[in-house]
Parts: structure tokens; C-alpha cells; sequence
């Protein structure tokens, strides 16, 4: 058999923060959730879930005591839950059996965007411990759990660890493309990649990587295709992990301009999936694109009510800013504001989009510098493209015209064909003196999104700057 490789094209593209910590791994989740795996005769105490979780895990708790052929509409997360717990309540010292509740409640977390489902399921995977000292399933499903709660660090050093044990282990180096892309080690990252495809070449864990690292060096039409093979490898009954599929497509889509097909991949994730967050964002930025904004406000305000985290109410406002609705967004902004400081120092933060809001939204030259630091702070952990292009960002509102262009440079040099990336390295390199750089970047920028707010911004400083043969 011919092997596959991850590929790289000629530019690259950077990854939506709020989508490259949580990826698809139904290959365990499959593996795990099988009953007879777990069933054992064993007798026992069963373990018990933390006693501070927030309120609105009470649903989950009276989920967690249904039974599975009671919950005819349930998610795949919510009906392994209920798997599991029968499991338990047959056999409560089975290690194998609260591994599987630790993976449904994960599962659940990304499903719901609701994190305190890591909580629980770190309570199950200590139970597992307890029961088999030092279980690998249970370790690997902790470093699940601390990349979902964006603690990129410790999971790479976990997840290597866990390497030393297994090298033959799919899913310790799917994680370690997790964790390196987050980091910005990209060539760690491709390679474990690489290996993945080397030991189970076409699977759904290792596709959906192969997809992510395309689309970070250029090749969106490549990473489609790894997409959609790990959407038809996945089996049709893991509707959940389909329609986080079908919701990169549309991501992936959109990054190129096809608003069209993005549209219609949102729609069909929502289909499979109603009132996926995830999705949700993706159809707000399809209508955005599309300039629909009562209907991009639609999309996002139902997003936010279902997952009312800060950089959700930050993509509301600026959909109803563009509406006209200058007030209520202003209104928007400011709780956004608040909340976002309020988890600033948490790992799992709104501080890309706080620096964001500081710097494009404001005209507050302390608040520049406030999103400078932060940046800056950032960047001492993390040199991944995102954070790279808001550092540089951050560093020309602030008047360092030739710090910003390196930083710039630095996540071009991925490769990215992002637009609104593009943009910005062109309009700092501008600010420098190198119009030939300049309008590459400009002419990159509208030619692949020409109606996001990076392409447009391109054309403008087109029309006003024309080329020699214009």
C-alpha cells in the first residue's frame, strides 16, 4: 500500500482558536463505549462526581441516572453516559467502565461547551486509577481533558510521556498534534501527524489532523478532502463528531470564499445536529460574509444562548455593530469587556478576543498597551499563528512598525492565505516602506475572501495604492 502523507501547499492558513481544542477522536470513543468491553461481575462502591458542580450540570446528573432505551433522541454523549452508568451499576469496580463515563463526559463537554463536564469526567478517571493504578486509558483521556480546558503545556508533557509508554499508540500522537499546533511547534506537529497516518493511514482521528495542518500550510482544498474522508470513515450513528466535521467544511469553505458552500455545510451540521454551537458560529460567519446581518445576528445570538461564554458575545456584537444597531452593541461590548477580564487569568480564556476588541474597536491607547502585555505574556508560551498575528497587530497599533512586521512575518512564514491575516501583514508592511510586499499581501487577501472584512480592506488599499501596470 502506498503511503499517505500530510502534504503542504504553497501558502497556509491559520486554525480558528475557539476550534483546534477539542478535535475528533471517535475511534476511542467507539472503542470505549462498547458495553461487553466493560461488563464485569465485580462488586463494590461506585465512584461519585464532585459535589461543586455549577447548577446547570443537574440535567446531566438525572441523564446520567436514565437509561439508555429511555433516551430515543439522545446525543452520542448523552446515551454513552447512560451507558456507562449501567455499566457501573453492574459492575462498580470494573476500571474500564468509569473510563468510559471519564470519555462520555468529556465527549458531553464539547458537545455542550460547557467545561464543567471535565470536572466530571476527571472524577470518573480518578475512580479508574483508583481501581487500576496507573491504567493508560485513563491517563490518556486526562490529556483529553486538559487539552479541552486549553492547558496546552502539561498535555504536551503528558501526552510524551504517555508516547515513551505506547509509540505504537494512535491517539497519544493525535494528541500531540493537538498540543503542538496550539504551542505553534509545527513541525513537531506535522510529524506526529506523519505517524498517525503511517500507523492507521484513512482513519477519522488521523484525517481530521491531516486536515488542520493542510489548512495551516495553505492547502484549504487539501484539508477538504482529509475532512471529508474522515466524515465518510465515521460511522453515521456518532452524529455529533459528523456535524463538528461538516462544521470545519463549512470553516474551511469560508476561509476561501465560497460562501455558498459554507452556508450549506453550516445548515447540514445544524441538521444532524440542532443547535450545535460550533455550527452556529459557522452559519453567523456564512451570513456575515454573505452581508445578511439580521440573519448573522440570528445565528449568533442563538449561539451565545447556548454556550454563553465571553468570545461568543464578542462575535454578537460585532454582527449587530455591522446590523446598525450601534447602541445595543456598544451595550454588547461593554459585558463582553467585563466578562472576558473577569477569566482573563484562566486557561480557557477570551483574551485573543479581548486584545481584539482593545485594539480594533477602540481608539484607547492604554488599552493598546494593556493588549500589548497580555500578547506579549501570551507569546512567552505560545507561538502559534493566531497569536503571532495579534502580537504583530498589537505592536503596530502601538507604533513599532519594525517589530510588528517580524512578528508578521513569522506567522506568514506558516504560510497562512488567511485573509484577514494577509491584510494586516500587508498593511504593516506598508507602515514600513515595502509597497511590493505590501500589495502581494493586499492582492492575496481579496482574492480569497473578497467579501470578509480582511478582503475588503485589501481592495481598498488596492484601489487607492494601483500596481505600475494599473
Amino acid at each position: 500500500m502506498q503511503s499517505q502523507s500530510i502534504g503542504r501547499g504553497a501558502a497556509s492558513m491559520t486554525l480558528v482558536a475557539t476550534l483546534t481544542a477539542m478535535t475528533a477522536i471517535a475511534v476511542f470513543a467507539q472503542r470505549q463505549s462498547e458495553p461487553e468491553q466493560r461488563a464485569q461481575t465485580e462488586t463494590g462502591g461506585a465512584a461519585t462526581s464532585g459535589s461543586n458542580a455549577p447548577d446547570r450540570t443537574t440535567a446531566a446528573d438525572e441523564l446520567e441516572a436514565s437509561r439508555v432505551d429511555d433516551m430515543p433522541t439522545a446525543s452520542p454523549a448523552e446515551r454513552a453516559i447512560a451507558v456507562a452508568r449501567e455499566a457501573i451499576s453492574k459492575a462498580p469496580k470494573s476500571f474500564e467502565a468509569h473510563n468510559a463515563l471519564g470519555m462520555a463526559l468529556a465527549r458531553r463537554a464539547r458537545e455542550t461547551a460547557d467545561p464543567a463536564f471535565y470536572d466530571r469526567s476527571d472524577a470518573a478517571l480518578q475512580r479508574s486509577l483508583e481501581l487500576e493504578a496507573d491504567n493508560f486509558p485513563a491517563r490518556l483521556l486526562g490529556v483529553w481533558n486538559q487539552l479541552g480546558r486549553h492547558e496546552f503545556a502539561a498535555a504536551l508533557v503528558a501526552a510524551k510521556a504517555l508516547n515513551e509508554r505506547a509509540k505504537d499508540d494512535l491517539l497519544v500522537y493525535g494528541m500531540l498534534v493537538d498540543a503542538n499546533v496550539e504551542l505553534g511547534n509545527y513541525a513537531d506537529a506535522e510529524q506526529a501527524a506523519q505517524w498517525m497516518l503511517n500507523l492507521r493511514p484513512g482513519t477519522p482521528a488521523a484525517m481530521t489532523r491531516v486536515s488542520y495542518l493542510r489548512e495551516l500550510f495553505g492547502d484549504i482544498e487539501g484539508a477538504c478532502q482529509a475532512m471529508t474522508m474522515a466524515f465518510h470513515s465515521t460511522r453515521p450513528t456518532e452524529f455529533e463528531d459528523r456535524a463538528w466535521m461538516l462544521t470545519h467544511l463549512a470553516h474551511l469553505e469560508l476561509e476561501r470564499g465560497k460562501t455558498e458552500a459554507g452556508l450549506a455545510q453550516a445548515r447540514a451540521a445544524l441538521a444532524l445536529f440542532p443547535d450545535y454551537h460550533y455550527a452556529l458560529a459557522s452559519l453567523g460567519a456564512a451570513h456575515s460574509l454573505r452581508g445578511e446581518w439580521q440573519e448573522a445576528v440570528a445565528a449568533y445570538q442563538r449561539r451565545y444562548e447556548v454556550a454563553p461564554h465571553p468570545e461568543n458575545l464578542y462575535d454578537l456584537a460585532v454582527a449587530v455593530e455591522a446590523a446598525g444597531d450601534a447602541d445595543r452593541a456598544t451595550s454588547m461590548y461593554t459585558a463582553f469587556e467585563a466578562a472576558a477580564l473577569e477569566e482573563s487569568e484562566n486557561q480557557d480564556n477570551a483574551n485573543l478576543q479581548l486584545a481584539e476588541y482593545w485594539l480594533d474597536h477602540t481608539q484607547d491607547a492604554e488599552k493598546w498597551a494593556r493588549a500589548l502585555a497580555q500578547l506579549e505574556a501570551r507569546g512567552a508560551v505560545r507561538q502559534d499563528v493566531g497569536t503571532l498575528e495579534l502580537l504583530g497587530w498589537a505592536r503596530y497599533r502601538t507604533g513599532d512598525v519594525e517589530a510588528a512586521q517580524a512578528e508578521l512575518q513569522r506567522a506568514v512564514a506558516v504560510g497562512s492565505v488567511n485573509a484577514r491575516l494577509r491584510r494586516r501583514a500587508g498593511e504593516v508592511a506598508a507602515a514600513a516602506g515595502d509597497l511590493d510586499a505590501a500589495r502581494v499581501s493586499m492582492e492575496l487577501a481579496y482574492r480569497q475572501s473578497p467579501t470578509s472584512d480582511g478582503g475588503r480592506a485589501a481592495r481598498r488599499w488596492l484601489m487607492a495604492h494601483p500596481g505600475p501596470n494599473e
